[in-house]
């Protein structure tokens, strides 16, 4: 394992890519676990528009309200976190797989609804 410190700062980096932060007191945190996995930008009003993304390869419009981002990279497993933002809207995740999963937008009355602009971020891990 090698190890640097900078500015009272240990870095560990294992060779399976694991990189550890000791934090303040004797606390560490594995830098890799907490990085955004991806991320993504964009509109899925009357067509979907990414405005950047990082590891999706694609997004599919499934129906009004409802999209399919596709990972570049897959995840390890369905368990992983995706937090989503619209504006106005409320956002879900209706389901996931290690490939994709759907995002589904709601408005006020509860209605499905395509949504001007919308984000989100997948932690977990990568396959």
């Amino acid at each position: 394992m090698s190890v640097l410190e900078l500015n009272g700062r240990v870095f560990d980096a294992s060779t399976t890519g694991t990189l550890t932060l000791t934090g303040e007191g004797s606390a560490t945190t594995n830098v890799t676990q907490g990085l955004a996995k991806s991320w993504i930008q964009g509109t899925a009003a009357s067509s979907i528009s990414t405005q950047d993304s990082f590891n999706f390869s694609s997004v599919t419009d499934t129906s009004t309200g409802r999209i399919t981002p596709q990972f570049a990279n897959n995840m390890g497993n369905s368990g992983f976190s995706a937090p989503m933002v619209s504006n106005q809207l409320h956002m879900a995740l209706s389901s996931s797989s290690t490939s994709s999963f759907h995002l589904t937008a709601y408005n006020s009355s509860h209605s499905e609804v395509d949504s001007d602009q919308m984000c989100s971020t997948v932690h977990g891990d990568l396959a």
